[in-house]
């Protein structure tokens, strides 16, 4: 796995989003519901139109619980390989060392210059 193969989804943590949403679909649906007592005085069509928002309420509600248990499953295999690689991405924390010595070489080269000839 490389960092380039990543996706938002693998990476970020999307549970809060998810939860309001479902809490949000939740309410519309209890919404809906409270309606229900008018259903029976409804037309036939419109109470064909007030099924079929609450099936799509309900629908909708699942997909967005199981997409929220498949985004925690891969959020939580996808940060506990990123643990067990890291330490092969950069040669065991010897290249944060070499660029840490290469800064500091250049940051001396940089002030020498601006140094007096005695300095040197």
């Amino acid at each position: 796995m490389t960092f380039w193969q990543l996706t938002l989804f693998e990476t970020i943590s999307l549970v809060k989003l998810y939860k309001e949403q479902v809490t949000r679909i939740t309410r519309l649906a209890e919404d809906h519901v409270r309606t229900e007592s008018s259903v029976s005085t409804m037309p036939s069509r419109e109470r064909l139109a007030w099924n079929d928002k609450k099936e799509r309420l309900e629908l909708f509600k699942e997909h967005l619980v199981k997409e929220s248990n498949e985004h925690v499953a891969v959020y939580g295999a996808t940060k506990k390989r990123l643990g067990q690689e890291k330490l092969y991405w950069f040669d065991n924390g010897l290249f944060l060392f070499k660029f840490g010595i290469e800064l500091l070489t250049m940051a001396q080269l940089i002030q020498r210059p601006s140094s007096s000839y005695q300095d040197i």
